[in-house]
């Protein structure tokens, strides 16, 4: 491709996010030249930053217990996508 002086070219950048929080990454894209004025020829960088944040649940669930005594708590996992998950719960 060749993009004449003071000329422009869109160029689509997706990103798939696979974790939150924030991501940074670079693109570059290199000249070749013309093989004779290749001083007119550069280099360009871009910085990328992507920032994925969570919303708020879709439930929450709540257990009381005495002290020392195990609650059983029955939780019904469900994703917000339509993407097979591993589903990971701390307490």
């Amino acid at each position: 491709m060749r993009i004449e002086s003071k000329g422009t070219h869109a160029f689509p950048v997706e990103v798939l996010s696979r974790f939150t929080g924030e991501a940074t990454g670079r693109l570059l894209f290199i000249s070749r030249g013309d093989g004779v004025g290749t001083a007119n020829a550069t280099t360009l960088v871009f910085s990328l930053r992507s920032v994925t944040t969570i919303g708020a649940p879709m439930h929450s669930d709540s257990a009381e217990s005495r002290l020392y005594q195990p609650a059983m708590l029955p939780l019904a996992v469900t994703s917000g996508v339509r993407v097979r998950v591993r589903v990971r719960v701390r307490v």
